[in-house]
């Protein structure tokens, strides 16, 4: 059985650390993938991450990009920053 900290320790040898914490990274777009790509970098520790898109939220976005009932009206970068905590907004 694969435990959390062995599935983590397994997975920073494939990105290192000392690269995630140096790269800037921007994501534009962040409908159904680019919000998940976001998040996911988010995830496995990039620090710089510059979200771009111009859209908000709208009902059809809650059941198929992932954004909440509370999001609907909000910008798309500002609910997907606010999801992770550490996306620059644009």
């Amino acid at each position: 059985m694969t435990t959390t900290k062995d599935r983590f320790t397994r997975q920073q040898e494939l990105v290192p650390m000392e690269k995630l914490k140096n790269l800037k990274v921007t994501v534009i777009g962040v409908g159904a993938i680019g919000r998940q790509v976001a998040i996911q970098l988010a995830s496995i520790g990039a620090r710089s991450i510059q979200l771009i898109d111009f859209d908000t939220v709208e009902p059809t976005n809650i059941t198929t990009q992932g954004y909440f009932e509370a999001n609907l009206g909000r910008s798309k970068v500002e609910a997907t920053a606010e999801h992770r905590g550490n996306c620059s907004r644009q």
